[in-house]
Formats: structure tokens, sequence, C-alpha cells
């Protein structure tokens, strides 16, 4: 029978508990952390409140992290928590969702690669049972879980929209979180959303532990036990329920002989009968749960028959050491035991009980697949069998990287590489040990493990070395150290040292993909070293791969020629050529690298909308295949392309999401820069200044261009107000961004002048606003006229025109241009507007009425840019900027028309079309004039906006239904009004 631990107090705990759970029945989803030291009492506490919420009609997936299993699966805790579920529940539900009642049923990836990735999956699965009713998922033992899981957990969070009735509860213990843990930095980041909690379970004291006492009926006076028990145990309650049992079962006046964990934890043990002892050292060292059967089957070869070994399980249940799962199988009621037991048994008996549990596995029928090979990986590297250790840790890798679950996969290869000094004769001689060192480090890379990369290529290039019979092996090997090195640095380290060592090595062999990769990536380090003779070397690099014809070739190729060529129709011409070959190519590392390309070429075209969408589909396709540090990074340059283009909405769920995903230093931060930006154009100061800090701590040592923390850093001092600080980092690093890139340049220059702009209404001899022009004029002479400032790469871009208004009507706000203001702010209103730039067109347009207001001119006129302004930011969540647009209204004594279903630019309804991701309210906006036949420019009239903006949104909200065009999109409108689809207010879509 099953033990239960004895429940008191716990009050705030539980009704911090019973707060989520009930919020989540409402739909406000939420994720609650509890966590404390073992023994504490997180489990019993979440196990308690789940279990209420399912006998009030919850749906409950219970699922557990096992110390093993950090190291040896993925996704465990969730396919046991619905394989739960899908035993004990028999809804319509559960037969639509998986008619044989199987987890394959819900996660088919975990079997089938071809069906999708498995964690995708997996969300879509608790998104399914949530839709069904109120739904609690507990994933306990934190601490212990492997990196799919987390990554699960991750998307599950960064998913919740309201409605969701979804509930997430898990454990941890953060007394075992060495330095580096990676549930650090997990947890770090999940406090950071608005939907995420956290409570800490401490010890207990004198009262409840006198509760606890009296619960479980102690022998003796109850006051003078529970101080015993309290003194003795600290107040651990594990501890203390098992001090309270050892004593009622001594003999009157005997005192308990433990008083620490792990001695009450072997008492308890000791306790038990030599077969029952026996039986549970098995089942420790099995480090997971385990069928009955399984477990009397191990214990006979020592000494224990089926019908002993029943027996002894019974009497661990009794003595409350054992339980039953879910699933029927035998394990530990708390882990430590587990541990403890494990940690008594000496080196040589623990390694023969992994031998027999590796036989059990590799004889086992029936079992799957995946598990059969990570277990035998385990128990033979605990056995200290190397031979088939390695040979079960490259089979356990090959199953990982079916389901791309990345990060099991370069733990399985890392491990196997360890076992090499280790191994036979006979079996190292079939080893291709270079092979599986590029191989080793090649999954390390994709997985964001950027230490162990750099490691495993060292090794396989120190082995090539000893046999210079093979250059080119050589040459892939020192291609790939160079781009890992640059990742492990930044930019500034992106060095030319190992692509001038492999044209070296294939000098004889002049028409290598090699030898194009390392032209391309020597063109690529001297376009961010300023070195003019990186043009010349990309043009080597294409002419190469154009004979070469092979996708890695041309798209490096194609891609250093682009960026070369930066900010010319011609890079853009470059840029696309490498997209069409990455896309086509089955490589996601080689896919992110052409992505980028584009993108920073669109960029520097001025064609921002590209650029975004291109990083945005580039950010879908990596997080879909599993590439998870790749989309971060992919992600972090489509934030800061939708932050300009009014796409805050979009880009919400994706920080939260690269946060997460995010694995090398270099990713991480330029998550943290991307986040960075985003709290501080809402008004979250402390936060901004908290990701730039981390983003620092990240990439020390920096340069301003290729990189995003410096101009994060300028973009976040102008942001919160405080334009030295930005004018101060302009003038540091300027001269570094004229030498490398007069297309980045223009853009510090208009910060720069924004930066100055802020000031003007300083008195003209204050210190500061001399201070701000002295700054303004160096960096114009920093910048210089050769070419002119802002000049359109073609007739596509509208951007660079836009900032050649902005700078012009800021440059004359700070030296006091009079009524030519009036002209130069509105044609910095119409240039944004056209650029589709809404957050500076919201800016433009602030400063249009508070220079029409301070100067006595067109109130009306001032009382329209007012209202635009307003619209633009309170759509947009720019907390700052509205505050100021407000103040200026009171000021003013200007009322602005409220904005809702009744204020301008809404006919009062709004229609909810599947779209993806959700359209933004000023898209609802545009679609509600779209369904009621206006034109674009009657449209544009309404929301003071611009025809071509109109265009823009209506492009977005066709990708985003999957509309072919707008009388498509009036028949899906239509047919959802029909079956209720329609609202009141502004939703998020459905």
């Amino acid at each position: 029978m099953e033990v239960r631990p004895v429940l008191v107090g716990r009050e705030p705990e539980r009704e911090a508990l019973r707060a989520v759970i009930d919020r989540a029945a409402s739909g406000e989803p939420g994720l609650l952390l509890v966590h404390g030291e073992a023994g504490i009492g997180k489990t019993s506490l979440v196990r308690e409140a789940a279990e209420a919420a399912g006998a009030g009609g919850s749906h409950v997936l219970f699922g557990q992290c096992l110390r093993f299993g950090a190291d040896v699966t993925s996704f465990l805790p969730f396919t046991q928590a619905l394989g739960q579920w899908l035993r004990t529940t028999d809804t319509d539900q559960r037969q639509r969702l998986a008619p044989r009642g199987v987890v394959d049923d819900l996660v088919p990836a975990l079997h089938d690669p071809t069906g999708g990735l498995a964690l995708l999956q997996i969300g879509a699965a608790v998104d399914a049972i949530q839709s069904d009713g109120p739904t609690v998922l507990v994933v306990d033992d934190l601490q212990w879980s492997d990196p799919s899981s987390l990554d699960a957990l991750s998307y599950l969070v960064a998913g919740f929209t309201a409605g969701q009735r979804l509930a997430v509860l898990c454990t941890y213990r953060d007394t075992e979180l060495d330095d580096g843990h990676r549930l650090h930095g997990w947890v770090a980041d999940a406090l950071r959303m608005p939907s995420v909690s956290r409570v800490a379970l401490d010890r207990m004291d004198a009262w409840t532990m006198e509760e606890m006492v009296l619960a479980r009926g102690g022998p003796g006076r109850a006051g003078v036990r529970a101080e015993d028990v309290l003194r003795r145990s600290g107040g651990n309650p594990y501890l203390a329920d098992l001090l309270i049992e050892e004593a009622s079962t001594a003999q009157r006046g005997d005192q308990p002989r433990v008083g620490r964990l792990a001695d009450a934890l072997s008492a308890s043990w000791h306790r038990l009968s030599p077969s029952g002892r026996k039986v549970t050292q098995l089942l420790a060292v099995a480090g997971a749960p385990v069928a009955f059967h399984v477990l009397q089957d191990l214990a006979v070869p020592h000494g224990v028959s089926p019908q002993e070994a029943a027996r002894a399980v019974g009497e661990a249940a009794t003595q409350g050491i054992t339980i039953e799962t879910a699933s029927g199988a035998v394990w530990f009621r708390h882990p430590m035991l587990a541990e403890t037991i494990a940690a008594g048994l000496r080196r040589q008996e623990r390694a023969d009980l992994h031998s027999d549990l590796a036989a059990r596995w590799q004889e086992a029928v029936g079992v799957d697949e995946r598990d059969r090979a990570n277990f035998l990986a385990l128990h033979h590297v605990e056995a200290g069998d190397s031979d088939l250790a390695f040979t079960w840790s490259l089979r356990a890798a090959d199953e990982a990287a079916t389901i791309r679950a990345r990060e099991e996969e370069a733990q399985h290869l890392s491990t196997a590489v360890s076992l090499m000094p280790r191994l036979s004769d006979q079996v190292v001689a079939d080893v291709d040990v270079i092979g599986l060192l590029t191989r080793a480090g090649r999954v390390c890379e994709n997985a964001g493990d950027d230490r162990n990369a750099l490691r495993h290529y060292e090794a396989a290039l120190a082995r090539v070395e000893c046999s210079p019979d093979d250059p080119l092996t050589e040459s892939r090997i020192l291609l790939a150290l160079h781009l890992v090195r640059s990742r492990m640095g930044d930019v500034q380290h992106l060095t030319t040292t190992e692509p001038r060592q492999v044209l070296a090595l294939t000098e004889a062999l002049p028409h290598s993909e090699e030898r194009a990769r390392a032209f391309a990536q020597l063109a690529f380090a001297e376009v961010f070293a300023g070195s003019d003779r990186a043009t010349a070397h990309a043009e080597s690099a294409v002419r190469l791969a154009e004979v070469v014809d092979t996708a890695p070739a041309l798209v490096w190729a194609y891609g250093a020629r682009a960026q070369s060529r930066w900010g010319s129709d011609l890079g853009v011409r470059d840029a696309q050529r490498a997209f069409a070959v990455g896309s086509g190519a089955d490589d996601t590392q080689l896919f992110g690298w052409s992505a980028l390309f584009l993108g920073n070429s669109l960029e520097a075209a001025g064609r921002y909308v590209e650029a975004a969408d291109t990083a945005a589909f580039a950010y879908l396709t990596l997080r879909d295949a599993g590439a998870f540090d790749d989309a971060a990074f992919a992600g972090s340059f489509t934030t800061r392309w939708n932050l300009a283009l009014g796409r805050w909405d979009e880009t919400r769920p994706m920080v939260r999401q690269t946060l997460t995903f995010a694995r090398s230093d270099n990713c991480a931060a330029q998550s943290r820069c991307a986040a960075a930006l985003l709290c501080a154009f809402e008004g979250r100061r402390a936060a901004a200044f908290m990701h730039l800090r981390r983003a620092e701590e990240l990439m020390p040592n920096v340069t301003p261009v290729g990189n995003p923390l410096i101009p994060a850093r300028i973009q976040v001092y102008l942001a919160v107000d405080d334009p030295m600080g930005a004018l101060g980092t302009i003038a540091q690093h300027m001269a570094e961004v004229v030498r490398v890139s007069r297309v980045d340049a223009d853009e510090w220059l208009l910060y720069a002048s924004q930066a100055a702009a802020q000031l003007a209404d300083r008195p003209a001899d204050s210190p500061e606003r001399q201070a701000a022009l002295r700054l303004l004029d160096l960096v114009e002479a920093t910048r210089g006229d050769d070419p002119p400032p802002f000049t359109p790469v073609n007739r596509l871009d509208v951007v660079h025109p836009a900032f050649a208004a902005l700078h012009a009507a800021q440059r004359a706000e700070c030296t006091g241009a009079g009524a030519a203001l009036d002209e130069l702010w509105d044609a910095a209103c119409a240039a944004t507007a056209e650029a589709g730039l809404v957050y500076d067109q919201a800016r433009a347009h602030y400063s249009l009425a508070r220079h029409l207001l301070t100067r006595g001119h067109d109130r009306s006129r001032a009382a329209r840019s007012l209202a635009t302004a307003r619209g633009i930011a309170a759509d947009l969540g720019a907390s700052p900027l509205l505050h100021r647009i407000d103040d200026l209204a009171a000021q003013s004594h200007i009322v602005l028309p409220p904005r809702g279903a009744d204020g301008p630019g809404t006919t009062g309804r709004t229609v909810h079309l599947s779209a993806d991701p959700p359209l933004t309210r000023r898209e609802e906006e545009v679609l509600d004039g779209l369904l009621a036949g206006l034109t674009y420019t009657q449209i544009a009239t309404r929301l003071f906006i611009s025809d071509k903006t109109v265009s823009s949104h209506v492009s977005t909200i066709l990708r985003k239904t999957g509309a072919a065009n707008r009388i498509e999109l009036a028949e899906r409108a239509r047919r959802g009004g029909d079956h209720g689809a329609t609202s009141e207010g502004s939703g998020t879509g459905s």
C-alpha cells in the first residue's frame, strides 16, 4: 500500500496554488514554481492541489523528472503526464485526440520525425486538452529535467493567451543547482513573464511540527515529541516524518539514533528485511520507475524469488519507502531515498547492478527503442563497460537525432567522445575518430553548446594535422572552427586566420568547395574589419562557387559578396540568391546564415518590411526544425525590425520564446538586446537595463557594427529619456561605424539628432544643451558628406528618405528653426507613414503637435496630429510616449477622442479571423474598413495613416490569415460571422 506523507500547515502556499488553479479555470493561464530544499514537501503540496482540482472536474497531467532522465531522455515528464492522462481519462476529447489511447497519437514526432516537431505537438496536445476543460499540468523535480522538456515547458508558457484554462505547477530543489546549472537561467527568464510566479517552501516551525506529530498519532507527550522531532529534523517535513515513524516503532525511552537526513533515510531503509533491502537497491540503481514484474525478474539473479520480491515490495510500501505510480510501476516515495540507497553501495556493487539492468534492457521485448538505447548507454557507462557504453551512446545519439532532440544528441555524442581513451583496440579499429569528433562538434554547435563544439573540433584538428595527406578534411574543420570561435567571442573576434590557413591548404585544389568557402568567410570577416580587400575576395568566392556548384559554397559566396555590397541593389540580389539556395538545402545552419545575409541586405537597402518577413519566416522554420539557438538568433533580428514597423503584438511572444530558446552566449545576448528594446519602448526601464547588463556579461567585448549590443544601448537611452547617454555612446564609436558601414552610420546620425532634439526645450545657454550640440556636430563631422547621408538605394527604398526627413526635423528642432519646423515635421510624418515606421510616425506627429502648440499655431491641426500619435502609441503599448502625449494634451486643454469600439477608425465591431500570429488592433481596424467596402484612401483618412501604410497592413493581414485576396478575406469573414465568429471590441484572433 502507498503511505502518503501527512500534510499540515502550509496555508499560504496552499492558497497560492489554489489561486493559480482557480484563475486558470476562469481563463487566465499561469505557471507557479514551487521551490525549496529536498524533503520540504513540494511534491506532496502540489500533488494535493492537483488532486483537488481533479476531484473538481479538471484534467490533471502529472509528470516527474528523473535524475537519470536529465542525461538520457527527451520530453520524459510530458510523455509520462500525457500517458497517465490517457490511462485515467475517458472523454470524447480523449477519443478524438488519441483513438488508440497511446502517447504516439498525441506526439507522433517521437517516433515519426516527418510528422513534425515533438515540442510543438506536445504544446498542441496540452492546448487541446485544456480546450476540453480546465487543466492542471504538474512537472515535478524540475532540477532533473531533460533539455527538451524545459523547451516544451518554455513553449507552453510563452504561448499563454487569455482564455486558456491551463495551470502549470512545477517543483524544483533550489539547494541542488550548481553554478552554471541550466535551470538558473530558465527560472530567471520565466519569472520575467507576467503569468509566472514563484513560492518558496520553508522549514516547519514548532507549532506546525506539533500539528504534524498529533496528526501522526505519535506516542508520548505531543509537546515533548514535537520539540524533539523539530530539533532533530531541523524543521524538514520529510525527515520529521521519518523520525516520527522510527520513534513510533522504537521501545519507550529509546531516542531516535539519527540526526541527519542521510542517516534518517538509511535508518528507514535498514528496517526492511534483507529481501526488501536488496529489491530497493535494485530499484535505486535503475534510476527510474520499474514495472513490478521486471523488478521481480531482476531480483532472481540476486537470490530473491518472485514471491519474496512481491513481499519485499509490499513491505517497502508499508514502510512508506516505495509507491505505485499511475502506470503501475514501482518507485520511491521520495527521490532522496533512491539517491541515499544507491550511494550506500560499494562502487563494484553498483557496477554489477548496472550490468544486470543493462542485460534486462538488452533482452526487453516491446519497449521503445529510444528508451532502450538511452538506458543501455547509461547503465553501460555506470557499469564501466566502455565498449558497450560507446556503442549505445552512439545509438542513443542517433535516436535523439530522429526526433530532433539536439541537446540530448550532443550529450550522447560527447559521452561517446569521452569514452574513446578507454575503448578496446578492436572497437577503436572500427571508429572513424575524426568523423565522430566533427559530428560531435557540429551537433554541439547546432545545440548552442559552443564550448564543447570548440573542444571537439580542436581535437579533430589535432588528429588530422598528424596525417597531413587530407587537406580537405583539415580545411572543413578549420572553417567550422572559424565560425565557432567568432560566435564564442563576437564579430570583433572574427579573425581571418582560419580562412587564410584553408587557402594555403587548398592552393593545389583550386576548384574545391572548401577553397570557395575560405574566400567567402575571409571576405565576410574583412567586411566587419573594414578591409578594402573584402570585395575582391568575395568575387573570388563567387567565381569558384559557381564552378563547384554546391549549396555551402554558393550560400557563403553569394552571402559574403552581398555583405561587401552593403546597401545596394546588387547586394540584395546576391543575398536573394544565397537565400534561395539555403532554403533548398537540408541544413538548418546554412539556411540560418542565408536568412541573415538576406535580412541584413534588405535592411541596408531600406526594405524593412521584407527584412522582417524574411527573418520571421526563418525564425519559424528554424524553430519548427528544433534548431532553437539559430531560431533565437533569427527571432532577435525579427524583433528589431518589427519594433520599427509597429508589429509589437507579434514581437512580444517572440521575445519570450527567444529568451528561452537561446543556448549559446552569443544568441542569448542577442535575445537580451531584443528584450531590452521592447522593455524600453514599453516603459519598463529597470527590466530594459537588466537585459542590457546581462547581454554585456555575455558579450563583454563588442564592436558597434554586426553586433546589436551598442545600438540597443543607444536606443534604450533614447527611449528612457537619457539623451546624453545616447550621444556619448554614439560619439565614442561613430568613427569605427563609418569605417565599416555608411548605412549604419546614417542610422546612428539619426539617433544623434533625436538625442539632441530631446534637449531642445532647455534654455539655449544651458550646459547640457550646449554639450549635446557639440556632440552632434562631432558626429556629423565624423559621418562626413561623401556620399551624402540618407541617400536612397533605389525607388523601393522608403526607409532612408524617412530617416532623412526625421533627421532634418530633429536637427532643426535643436537649433530652433521657427515656422519652418511646421513643414519639416509634416514631411517627417508623411515619410515615416510611407515607410511604415509606425513608432517614428507617432513620434513625428507628437513633435509636430508640440511645435504647433508651443508656437500658438493651428490648434485643430495640432489636435489631429496629437490624436494620431496617441492612437498609434496606445495600439503599440508605447507607455512613455503615450504619457508624453497625454501630458501635452492636458497642458494644452485638448480633449482627445476616446479609442475603442466607438472611437475613430472603427465601425464598432471587429471580425476575428483565424490568423497566425493574431491580428494587431490596427490591423483589425484596417480589416474593419475593408469589410465595410472602404477604399484604401478612405481607410487611410479614417485612421490618419497613408495609403501606403494601409496597403502594407492589408498585405500583412492576407499573409497572417492565408487569404489570397480581399475577396477571399471577405468570404472568410462572412462564414465566420455566420457561425457566430463576430464579437465586440478588439480581440487577438482565434
